[in-house]
């Protein structure tokens, strides 16, 4: 009996724990390891820098099946760009962001929905840069049902039908609050033209892309309590990524960030190669395979390593990968992380026009 009492006062010591730390402290952020494929969440300003009229987004992730708190993580977006007047030396932007996170026994999560809004600007033939701007809506919640309390433990043996008398623990299991965010981006795509196949002409692949973002900048209040000074911390991104024409059919991927909220750290780096089946325009396909890795402070404090591969197939782009876990975390996971999908379909109008303009900004 007094192995099963400490047993359970452990159990509800854990739960109590999990459900303080999430309901006062200051939360992380969501995170993919496909940072590249989750563009709201590096920065706003990435919103209608792509080659296309409109984009659809998605992201899933399942986080640390064999841990007794597991993650359940999707992420939405919507973007369109709205050009006016081909002669123009920029853009406007706009979009949609939704986003969905629970976690554990107490489902504790957190629902985002966001408008954002860009504005890109050519600074030469091949370089534009973009402003953006994000307004956010969340909804954090939690509920008691599966959780287990010291009271429930009658001298004897568990009864999880008496009381837990902890009504008056939290005032709120529901909050909602607000915030907005801003970012810039800065995308180069070379100009240069290469032969192609039977001595044809295309077009360069080599792209860059390098940006930052600043989140939660009014840090507005998200406690369960009746405290104010419990906020939801800033969180600052930094990234690169590049694409590198290598040859007719293949291309170097690198990608790296880094994000910083609070006390907290996340630092990622990735590198992979592209093999083009067919680049020709409505017949694309290729398929991209590469590895990543996820550290926190120094490079030596390793979190997770994650392979990858993305296939292509004309207007869509499928992406899987799954995290290793090589942290000290791996005692309790067995070091399985979990695995991570992302879907994009890019629409491209083709109008009929009675003339040729030559559109200033191409990405």
């Amino acid at each position: 009996m007094n192995i099963l009492k400490t047993i359970l006062k452990r159990r509800v010591l854990f739960l109590f724990i999990a459900i303080s730390l999430g309901g006062s402290l200051s939360a992380q952020d969501i995170h993919f390891s496909q940072f590249e494929n989750a563009f709201f969440l590096r920065s706003p300003a990435l919103t209608g820098v792509f080659n296309g009229d409109m984009r659809f987004h998605s992201n899933y992730r399942a986080q640390w099946h064999d841990a007794p708190v597991n993650y359940r993580t999707f992420n939405a977006g919507f973007e369109k760009r709205f050009v006016d007047d081909p002669e123009d030396n920029g853009f406007f932007s706009g979009g949609l962001l939704f986003s969905y996170d629970r976690a554990g026994d107490s489902q504790m999560s957190t629902t985002n929905l966001g408008l954002i809004g860009s504005y890109t600007h050519r600074i030469t033939k091949n370089q534009v840069i973009t402003a953006g701007l994000q307004l956010s809506g969340y909804q954090r919640a939690f509920k008691t049902d599966d959780l287990t309390w010291d009271e429930q433990y009658d001298g004897k043996n568990y009864e999880p039908t008496l009381s837990p008398n902890e009504s008056t623990l939290f005032n709120d299991q529901n909050i909602i609050y607000g915030d907005f965010s801003i970012g810039l981006n800065w995308h180069y795509r070379s100009n240069k033209n290469k032969t192609g196949e039977n001595g044809s002409t295309r077009r360069s692949r080599t792209t860059v892309d390098v940006g930052g973002g600043w989140f939660h900048i009014n840090q507005p209040k998200q406690s369960f309590f009746d405290v104010d000074d419990v906020k939801l911390r800033a969180r600052y991104s930094l990234y690169g990524l590049g694409v590198f024409d290598l040859g007719e059919r293949f291309d170097l991927l690198l990608n790296a960030m880094g994000q910083y909220q609070g006390p907290y750290r996340s630092h990622m780096i990735g590198a992979g190669g592209k093999f083009h089946f067919n680049d020709q325009m409505t017949k694309e396909m290729a398929f991209a395979l590469g590895f990543g890795y996820r550290f926190n402070d120094g490079f030596g404090r390793g979190d997770a390593v994650y392979p990858y591969m993305q296939f292509y197939i004309k207007s869509w782009q499928f992406g899987m990968s799954y995290d290793v876990n090589v942290s000290d975390f791996d005692n309790a996971t067995n070091g399985f992380g979990g695995p991570e999908f992302s879907v994009i379909y890019t629409f491209k109008k083709v109008p009929v026009l009675e003339f040729c303009p030559t559109c200033p900004v191409y990405l």
